[in-house]
């Protein structure tokens, strides 16, 4: 087993036969894109945040939801 220096470490290099030539990126001249708007909730359907297992916060949309949620095991 070959023992190397810290500071002496061995350059890699591909085995014969297996050189790749250089690939330049293609360019098609157009790198810009319009920013699309980060979504937002606007609240209207959503009444309460229930709490299921472990603490894991879920919306609340109906009444029914709320009742499902809170008759669950513990």
């Amino acid at each position: 087993m070959r023992k190397y220096r810290t500071n002496k470490i061995p350059k890699l290099a591909p085995p014969p036969g297996r050189e790749t030539p250089h690939i330049p990126s293609r360019d098609s001249g157009v790198g810009m894109a319009a920013k699309r708007e980060n979504p937002q909730y606007t609240g209207g359907n959503i009444i309460g945040i229930g709490t299921l297992h472990k603490s894991n916060a879920v919306p609340i949309f109906s009444q029914q939801e709320a009742k499902d949620i809170s008759a669950m095991r513990r």
